[in-house]
């Protein structure tokens, strides 16, 4: 997300938002670290897809990231 700009109100910022419940693959590829930079996998339940879908609209696009773990 960018910061906000001059007459931008939080709530407009907060509809390009997106959270959703995800883990990472039980797998050796979970995290790629290579010399330009990181890859991680996510795995998401169905029950999560929907809110996870606007992340299609947004592949060409730079993401802001911020992970948490559940429950905390």
């Amino acid at each position: 997300m960018a910061a906000l700009g001059a007459g931008e109100t939080l709530t407009k910022q907060s509809e390009q938002a997106v959270t959703f419940l995800a883990s990472m693959p039980d797998v050796m590829s979970q995290m790629k670290i290579g010399r330009d930079g990181m890859r991680l996998q996510l795995d998401v339940p169905e029950s999560e897809l929907a809110k996870a879908l606007p992340l299609v609209k947004w592949r060409d696009r730079v993401l802001r990231v911020r992970i948490e773990p559940e429950g905390n």
